[in-house]
């Protein structure tokens, strides 16, 4: 886990993730997650897969960014996989969409609703960023790299939400 930021939870690195479906990515995160919140898994690919079903968390870009609220939780916690291949994101009824670099967000029900919205809104935008995203891919094999990255991210998500409070 990474706890050095100011403005990401505290973030785990799945990376590089092999997996070729949404179902399997989701197992593999819920794992990750159950072992750190202390939880069952089915519970949290449940949560995750719900989430889902109430529209697709995929970008353009090759990115989702899934996210859900949970009681357990006493402080969020993101998960970035970026994965060797990309996987089929959405569902059947809509547009094709599919990701390989998935940040999942786990949040504590202390957390504001409206602050989470506008967290993620800020970061669906960072994430527009080609290069960026470019450079995750290139980086899915250095882990000191994408830490990087992630601060950079990271100062990108002061900007914005500066712009926010203005």
């Amino acid at each position: 886990m990474l706890d050095s930021f100011e403005y990401l939870p505290d973030t785990l690195i799945l990376s590089p993730l092999s997996c070729f479906s949404k179902k399997r990515l989701f197992e593999d995160v819920a794992d990750q997650a159950a072992f750190i919140i202390k939880t069952h898994t089915v519970d949290i690919n449940m949560l995750l897969n719900d989430r889902e079903k109430c529209g697709s968390t995929a970008l353009d870009n090759g990115v989702a960014i899934p996210h859900i609220q949970m009681r357990k939780i006493e402080k969020t916690f993101g998960i970035l996989s970026i994965l060797q291949n990309k996987v089929f994101f959405n569902d059947i009824d809509t547009d094709l969409e599919d990701a390989d670099i998935v940040y999942t967000f786990f949040f504590s029900q202390k957390d504001d609703p409206k602050e989470a919205e506008i967290f993620l809104k800020n970061l669906c935008e960072i994430f527009e960023n080609k290069e960026l995203c470019v450079s995750l891919r290139r980086a899915k094999n250095e882990p000191d790299t994408i830490y990087a990255l992630l601060k950079k991210i990271d100062q990108q998500l002061g900007k914005l939400l500066q712009h926010t409070q203005d």
